[in-house]
């Protein structure tokens, strides 16, 4: 029987309020930069111009992060992690259940200089619910963070359990 459990992790969004307020400080603090660009004289075109771009790829970034979903899908033996934006999602990370050595709390795993790469595959970074796994590539240690449900930490537990007690 084909067990397939998928999870969504959204970030947590801000009440109106706050995000009216945040969008109005920035367009008079922007405004407050060119207005002082102005008084460099000749160059005043080019700061004006440095500081809208800048305002710019920093809110292209900020929408980029609170627009962002991941979604964990356990597939039999398949764990996957992807990012996604709107309707658009990018694989992160696709492990076969067999590689995983452990999944523990955040709180129950100490650093590890071993360790190549950290995938970070949560919005929230100081949520109390987040998990620890690590797994081994090409003889590399990788480590991935992310915020599963009970229900998916239990199936992946049953499975590496199962397959402890087979071999």
């Amino acid at each position: 029987m084909r067990k397939v459990i998928r999870e969504v992790e959204t970030k947590n969004i801000r009440p109106l309020w706050q995000v009216s307020l945040m969008f109005l400080l920035s367009v008079v603090f922007i405004n407050f930069l060119i207005t002082l660009s102005n008084k460099l004289g000749k160059y005043n075109d080019f700061a004006s111009f440095i500081i809208l771009t800048l305002s710019l790829i920093v809110l292209i970034i900020l929408i980029k992060k609170v627009l962002c979903n991941y979604v964990y899908t356990l597939d039999d033996e398949h764990l996957v992690f992807k990012k996604g934006i709107g309707k658009k999602s990018k694989l992160i990370l696709d492990l076969n259940l067999n590689e995983i050595d452990f999944i523990r709390p955040i709180k129950e795993v100490k650093k590890d200089k071993g360790v190549s790469h950290t995938y970070k595959i949560m919005c929230n970074r100081n949520d109390k619910k987040l998990y620890v796994g690590q797994f081994i590539r090409c003889e590399k240690k990788y480590r991935f963070v992310f915020k599963p449900s009970e229900n998916l930490i239990k199936s992946i537990d049953a499975y590496i359990n199962s397959e402890t007690v087979h071999i």
